[in-house]
């Protein structure tokens, strides 16, 4: 799924506020103090850029929600957050040419029903960043609200997360996706949709114990060099970097690709990586390499998920 687009800065509380166009933090402690009203309808707002860039996936922003309740409604219930959003959205929102996004201003924009119903009820749900240098996956809280530059899995079982971060499904996102100048496009209907998800069983708990040792290998890293996703997947791709910790993440990163060929019986496949270039660049710009599998590998896999894939909608056909 998708996340939201609120279109309105308005309904954004941030530190720092953007020219007064979205609202300071510090207000969001006296909103929920004493009004669990507000609770409802005043949530923690995850984005892209802050996704891909923090150390920790802490809430350091929050957002009005008012779903898909009515006018009366929001301004009888929600009056001080009403007001907020009257005042700072609705003047940008009146200037609207679509005439449900003037009309009904203090609505998101993409309000992601479906989204929110699919996770309903989830402490968890893995995310990954649609557009970015690297596709990174990881888990966000729940009953939180997710910008669009968002793409939410309504999973929570951690070997979801050892098969998505994989370089197996890597190779398949890459085969299948997109690009944007340098930076890669992950869409769901192009990554995911069609793509084989092994059969996942008790038997396979290895998948699940190698998947929760590299996002706590991870977390200790990006936590210890104050770095976040992009950072830390630079530095692994890079041949230059030899550090210890690096090398220990590359090492975490080799078993759980074993253990994801592993889940999909595979376990013939005789892994090997090498260092290459991913894409020419200028004279003088830097190299942006990548730690990779050697082609006739990634032909070899990328071939067994598509003849698994063509099997299953065989099967379902019938």
């Amino acid at each position: 799924y998708q996340g939201s687009i609120p279109l309105g800065r308005g309904f954004i509380f941030e530190q720092d506020p953007d020219n007064n166009e979205t609202n300071d933090i510090e207000l969001v402690s006296s909103l929920l103090k004493g009004r669990t009203e507000n609770c409802e309808a005043l949530q923690s707002y995850y984005v892209g850029s802050d996704f891909t860039s923090s150390t920790k996936a802490t809430g350091n922003k929050y957002i009005i929600n008012f779903k898909d309740h009515d006018e009366s409604y929001v301004k009888s219930k929600w009056p001080e957050l009403y007001q907020i959003v009257f005042e700072k959205v609705k003047p940008e929102r009146d200037k609207q040419k679509r005439k449900p996004r003037r009309e009904k201003w203090w609505q998101y924009a993409e309000k992601s029903l479906g989204l929110y119903k699919a996770i309903s009820g989830l402490d968890r749900v893995l995310v990954c960043n649609q557009t970015g240098k690297f596709t990174n996956f990881s888990y966000l809280p729940g009953n939180s609200v997710y910008d669009q530059t968002l793409l939410v899995f309504a999973f929570s079982e951690i070997w979801t997360f050892g098969v998505l971060q994989s370089t197996v499904h890597d190779e398949w996102a890459r085969f299948f996706g997109a690009t944007l100048k340098t930076d890669r496009k992950y869409t769901p209907k192009d990554c995911f949709r069609n793509y084989p998800l092994p059969k996942f069983s008790k038997s396979d708990d290895f998948l699940s114990e190698t998947s929760k040792k590299y996002i706590k290998k991870r977390q200790n890293i990006m936590e210890n060099r104050r770095i976040g996703l992009t950072e830390i997947y630079s530095l692994f791709h890079n041949p230059n970097i030899t550090d210890k910790d690096i090398c220990e993440f590359r090492t975490s990163h080799v078993n759980l690709d074993k253990s994801v060929l592993s889940a999909y019986d595979w376990d013939d496949i005789v892994l090997q990586y090498i260092f290459e270039q991913d894409y020419e660049v200028d004279e003088g710009k830097s190299i942006p390499w990548r730690y990779r599998w050697p082609d006739d590998i990634r032909d070899e896999v990328l071939s067994r998920l598509l003849a698994l894939n063509k099997e299953r909608h065989q099967r379902e056909a019938r």
